[in-house]
């Protein structure tokens, strides 16, 4: 700003011309903070998650839902299990404020959201048949719980330590995946896997973070085989695994 404080940072541009003229798109700063502290506190970013499917609201989801006005941001879903539905909040429900916060926009919603980690609360304001009403809401982590999402984290049933890849591993020609950072026995090491490998699908689903694995593992049971699929950093081969589930 005028003041030569950091007010956000630029996360795109769009710019016919090649140069820096045209419209570009910023991370505030309040936000920015909180992702930097994770990163130093946890070794990820905590993102902490309402469980809504949302649309802005415009006059043909006014008319459509029979609203008073044009304000919030609709819900259009809610997720089974998760925070909002949990709380009393139901599909066709509008938001109103997060915290005391209007919010009039899906990017307004998700910029107040994204300041939260799993496991705290938030209020929130919603209209229900045009009247206001308030939920206290407990925030919930990408598995669904109100866990911290720790970087390194140990999973027993593969027996290993893992961890999402960062820019380093992408230089050496991987772009996704989590890492093997250590080993001990169970199904990776019976496998002939070894410390660094780079895991980037199970059962075909592409591994982004560590969070993906355990999702797909849960729906798993004890004895059934899934496939894996991953790479060596700066190998040249996909490598291919019937993993038994012990």
């Amino acid at each position: 700003n005028l003041n030569g404080d950091l007010v956000g940072i630029n996360s795109a541009i769009i710019s016919p011309s090649g140069t820096y003229s045209g419209y570009s798109f910023a991370i505030p700063i309040n936000l920015v903070k909180k992702v930097v502290a994770d990163i130093i506190k946890y070794g990820e970013v905590q993102r902490a998650i309402l469980g809504v499917g949302i649309d802005n609201v415009n006059n043909e989801i006014k008319e459509q839902y029979n609203l008073d006005k044009i304000e919030g941001v609709l819900i259009r879903s809610v997720t089974d299990g998760g925070a909002a539905k949990d709380a009393g909040m139901k599909k066709g429900d509008v938001i109103l404020e997060i915290n005391n916060i209007k919010v009039n926009s899906v990017a307004q919603l998700t910029e107040q959201i994204g300041k939260f980690r799993p496991g705290e609360t938030v209020y929130v304001v919603i209209k229900r048949d045009n009247k206001r009403k308030q939920f206290e809401v407990l925030l919930r982590n990408t598995q669904g719980n109100t866990k911290i999402v720790k970087a390194g984290e140990f999973l027993s049933i593969l027996g290993a330590t893992l961890q999402k890849i960062d820019n380093g591993d992408k230089r050496r020609g991987i772009d996704y995946g989590v890492k093997v950072i250590e080993l001990k026995e169970g199904i990776l090491k019976k496998a002939g896997i070894k410390k660094n490998f780079v895991i980037m699908r199970i059962e075909g689903e592409e591994i982004i973070q560590v969070g993906d694995v355990k999702r797909i593992l849960n729906n798993k049971g004890k004895g059934e085989i899934i496939e894996l699929e991953g790479a060596n950093p700066g190998g040249r081969y996909i490598y291919v695994y019937q993993l038994k589930l012990e």
